[in-house]
């Protein structure tokens, strides 16, 4: 069963889901090739990175891959969508796409400190 979720979630990861650069630089020529270009070196591993820290928040390595690998697909749809919006607002108010990176790190150091904080059931202290 592992197997196959994961090899659907490897497909809807590459196959189905937008490329977020692509609404900041546009998908006309060149944009389309800087868009590319960023979410080969950078966006792919920050939403590696960000997806897999999240799902470490609550799950325990090896002990169901059925649901590790349901939730990291979850998770890389999510943060994926993150950085689509942080691009879209970046683009609307005429910013540097540095800026659309901070504001999606911002958004997920948040998401991994509620989720912590819901692991742990710490929500009601400090």
């Amino acid at each position: 069963m592992y197997k196959i979720v994961r090899i659907i979630g490897i497909i809807i990861r590459s196959q189905f889901l937008a490329n977020a650069f692509e609404f900041y630089f546009g998908k006309d020529g060149m944009g389309l090739l800087y868009a590319y270009i960023i979410n080969a070196t950078i966006g792919e591993a920050l939403l590696y990175m960000t997806s897999f820290s999240l799902v470490g928040t609550f799950y325990e390595k090896n002990s169901f891959p059925t649901v590790g690998s349901l939730s990291y697909t979850a998770f890389y749809i999510l943060n994926n969508c993150i950085l689509i919006a942080s691009c879209l607002l970046c683009r609307y108010f005429n910013l540097h796409i540095a800026i659309s990176i901070v504001i999606y790190t911002i958004i997920e150091m948040i998401l991994y400190y509620l989720f912590f904080k819901i692991n742990n059931k710490s929500y009601f202290t400090n």
